[in-house]
């Protein structure tokens, strides 16, 4: 499987990573070392139920509504990134409509062996 490094020269990389409707359950974020990951669980046609995570590297911040105002829902919408200054602007949009925000240098998608 892949491993691919999103950062300030590889923005355009993001077009490519197809996580439409892929399952998120949990968010884990290592303060001390400024790292988030997110597990995910692809539900694309060609790699149905391949587990993989979304790795936060350098956080600068990291904001999560859990308010639901389209209903219950744990299935990633889209995932949409751009340029703030040194760092990306991550958003994860979720079909509940609720958003997770992260401020990061790089973002790496990777195989999900361990968390």
């Amino acid at each position: 499987m892949k491993k691919i490094s999103i950062n300030k020269n590889t923005i355009e990389y993001l077009k490519d990573l197809d996580v439409h409707d892929s399952e998120l359950k949990e968010i884990y974020c290592n303060y001390d070392k400024h790292i988030v990951v997110i597990p995910i669980t692809l539900q694309n046609p060609n790699e149905k139920g391949v587990p993989l995570k979304l790795e936060f590297i350098n956080v600068k911040k990291i904001d999560v509504s859990i308010y639901e105002p389209w209903g219950e829902g744990i299935y990633i919408n889209e995932l949409t990134v751009q340029l703030a200054k040194d760092y990306l602007s991550f958003e994860v949009l979720m079909n509940s409509g609720d958003k997770i925000n992260i401020i990061a240098s790089e973002m790496i998608y990777q195989c999900q062996d361990t968390v």
